[in-house]
């Protein structure tokens, strides 16, 4: 027994070409997508009765008609090409099994060897086999021509919505029995969106649909237009929808009780909040006078009335919120604080202490004499912040004049060793509270310093300083002490004039001789000679003489015997390293005689006086030797 299997799409392959070649039959289609096994048929059993199609297969060998196999993918299409529609479809089984097959559209019955589908009402049908072995011989198709839909129209032509409503929409196709009812619905704006459900949870696409009747739900406020359009013949009906937004509900902010001046900016109410309606971030925004406008909560620095204003920005839902009654704020005046940090000196009355402005002193006169802190009243004027106080307790710090300056009556001391020297200090000024000082000196060793005394204690130089307990002013003095020189030949000698020889002095410093502090240089010495009347530096070598060591001075006899009787002193200064000292002693001139003589003054008065008389002797002896030769004549 022959055979020929034929896969899923060989039956489809078979159909195309029966139904292609049967004359006057071009409205009916078989379509295929996948490879098939060639085959042939008699064409010629094809009949067309003008109310359906009949395909017959040769049967004179077992093997003859279609094969689908419920194993792989087979499947049969049977499509009308020019819009008619499939009504019916008897298939009869071939020789090996019955027809068992699956329909996508209509019911499937089964009578004898025929299996009918029924109810299709399609432009096409797809078959698949339900068994191995499905053979169909024979494959009889019922179609009706279509008929074309001449409009349509919705129940509503305009609506008005709130967000979140719906409303429901119904299509009327017309002719009511027009083949294809299909229809596809779309919107333009972004107010609405249509549902396939009442409840709105799964929204209708853009491809053509069977649904009649949508659900059109307000998303946000706008306008919209909800269009359907026939799949057959594309005929429209439209509905305007508006979608109307909702006034919101919005609690107002409360006003900030209690509120003092204080100098700061304060907040003057709370939030506001939106019951409902636009709850985003910077919704809300308020302002001072109506006009000016910010989404930070008002402040208000200055005493005095404030009104706040508060709206809430609209959106697609809902319309701008602007308040009806604006927010009354307080912000009472303070009681002025006392002034602080106000200084005075001991002396001034408080009308030399400056009060800030509004301030006033009720005894501007008052005097304040002590020193410390201080309470005094003063008054208050008050003004736009502040309310007006009297007999306010105000605190004044008195300090006592503070001192500017000290000086000492001696920048400078120049004393001998054993020597004290007092240093005055003046404290400026005369009326400065403290007045108190201290005294130091540097380096130690040289003199001491207590209370202004100062006394040597060594040779050298030593700074004292005065320091006031106030302020720490300062004032120096520079003491240089000397050492005693002491003489220890010559003191007190006498020397007769014209008679005695040169007198020697010997000078060492105290605690010294001769042999043991050998450090004058005489090189560098300065002698001075004084008495009544009369001073003079000497000249070295010829009215005195020095050796270095221990200082030894010869005044010169030449240079005794021209000094008048009476008392001298003889004074040396001299430098050891940089450090003047200065020795001095006594001695007398007297006469040679031993009592009153014309000293060396009173010898140059008599020699003048013989020394006239001389030349008036020589004068008249040369003038009695001319007249006598005839040189003086009288003349007549």
């Amino acid at each position: 027994m022959k055979i020929k299997k034929i896969k899923a799409l060989g039956i489809l392959l078979s159909l195309a070409l029966m139904l292609g070649l049967m004359p006057g039959m071009s409205f009916l289609t078989a379509k295929a997508s996948e490879e098939s096994e060639s085959f042939t048929t008699n064409t010629e059993q094809s009949v067309y009765t003008g109310s359906h199609f009949t395909i017959s297969v040769d049967d004179a060998g077992d093997g003859d008609g279609f094969f689908m196999s419920s194993t792989g993918s087979d499947k049969a299409i049977i499509a009308a090409r020019n819009g008619e529609i499939i009504t019916k479809v008897e298939l009869t089984r071939g020789y090996y099994s019955v027809v068992a097959v699956r329909a996508t559209a209509g019911t499937v019955t089964y009578s004898g060897n025929v299996a009918t589908v029924s109810g299709v009402n399609a432009n096409s049908l797809t078959l698949y086999a339900e068994g191995d072995h499905v053979q169909i011989k024979q494959v009889v198709v019922y179609y009706t021509d279509p008929i074309s839909v001449t409009g349509v129209t919705l129940n509503e032509y305009s609506t008005t919505l709130s967000v979140g409503e719906t409303v429901s929409l119904k299509a009327t196709i017309a002719p009511d029995n027009a083949t294809d009812k299909t229809v596809k619905w779309s919107v333009s704006g972004d107010s609405v969106k249509l549902y396939s459900d009442s409840a709105c949870t799964t929204e209708v696409g853009t491809g053509a649909v069977s649904a009649l009747t949508v659900y059109a739900k307000g998303i946000s406020g706008g306008n919209s237009t909800v269009t359907v359009t026939t799949n057959d013949q594309s005929k429209t009906a439209s509905c305007s929808v508006t979608v109307s937004k909702e006034d919101q509900t919005v609690t107002a902010p409360a006003a900030v009780s209690g509120l003092v001046y204080n100098s700061s900016a304060q907040t003057l109410v709370t939030a506001a909040t939106v019951t409902e309606g636009n709850t985003s971030d910077g919704s809300i925004s308020y302002s001072l006078d109506g006009s000016a406008w910010s989404i930070s909560l008002p402040q208000g620095t200055d005493a005095g009335n404030y009104t706040v204003y508060y709206k809430v920005a609209g959106n697609e839902n809902y319309n701008e919120f602007v308040c009806s009654a604006p927010v009354s704020v307080i912000i009472d005046k303070a009681d002025p604080e006392a002034p602080t940090g106000l200084t005075a000196t001991v002396g001034q009355t408080l009308a030399n202490v400056t009060l800030p402005d509004g301030w006033t002193w009720a005894d501007s006169s008052q005097s304040v004499s002590a020193a410390g802190d201080n309470t005094f009243k003063a008054n208050f004027d008050g003004n736009d912040n502040y309310n007006s106080a009297s007999n306010v307790d105000v605190t004044v710090t008195v300090s006592a004049v503070s001192v500017t300056g000290v000086t000492l009556n001696k920048t400078s001391l120049t004393l001998k060793e054993g020597d004290k020297a007092t240093l005055t200090a003046t404290v400026s000024p005369s009326n400065a509270g403290n007045r108190g000082v201290s005294w130091s000196v540097a380096p130690e060793g040289i003199v001491t310093v207590v209370n202004g005394v100062v006394t040597t204690v060594a040779p050298g130089m030593a700074t004292v300083t005065v320091t006031t307990d106030d302020g720490g002013k300062t004032a120096t003095c520079a003491v240089t002490v000397n050492p005693v020189i002491n003489v220890i030949v010559g003191g007190g000698e006498t020397h007769k004039v014209k008679k005695d020889g040169a007198l020697n002095f010997t000078f060492v410093i105290a605690g010294h001789n001769s042999d043991t502090y050998p450090a004058f240089e005489a090189a560098g010495s300065v002698v001075t000679v004084s008495g009544k009347n009369y001073t003079k530096v000497l000249t070295k070598d010829t009215e005195y003489k020095a050796e270095d060591g221990s200082l030894k001075l010869t005044l010169t006899k030449d240079y005794l015997d021209s000094l008048d009787p009476g008392d001298y002193t003889v004074t040396v200064k001299f430098e050891i390293s940089g450090s003047e000292y200065e020795g001095s002693s006594t001695f007398t001139i007297a006469s040679s005689g031993g009592t009153d003589s014309p000293g060396t003054g009173e010898n140059i008065m008599l020699i003048a006086s013989m020394t006239t008389l001389f030349i008036l002797s020589l004068s008249a002896i040369a003038y009695m030797a001319l007249r006598k030769r005839g040189y003086f004549t009288a003349k007549n």
